[in-house]
């Protein structure tokens, strides 16, 4: 299958935190990027049986997001690397 890339796929998902303005472009980037990424996990779950597809998107995205954030200001250490790997499998059952 596949896959569209998101509208904003240079932005991280966190990124949009450094912006307080709401109406900054970037803030509108960032949402589009969420939506994209749960529009194309969701019915990937759906299809492995996940029992709850729609809240098991909301989770990767949230894990995802804040794996972003630590490793754009520390890097990718590889015990975080393990760290975020177990979660992404907890949450996918």
């Amino acid at each position: 299958m596949a896959t569209k890339r998101s509208p904003a796929h240079l932005w991280p998902a966190p990124v949009s935190t450094e912006f307080f303005d709401r109406k900054h472009p970037v803030r509108d980037a960032t949402l589009q990027h969420r939506v994209w990424f749960k529009t194309e996990v969701k019915p990937l779950l759906q299809a492995m049986g996940h029992h709850a597809p729609a809240l098991a998107a909301e989770r990767l995205l949230m894990l995802r997001a804040g794996a972003m954030a630590i490793a754009a200001n520390n890097g990718w250490e590889r015990p975080m690397w393990k760290g975020f790997l177990d979660t992404w499998n907890d949450v996918i059952g």
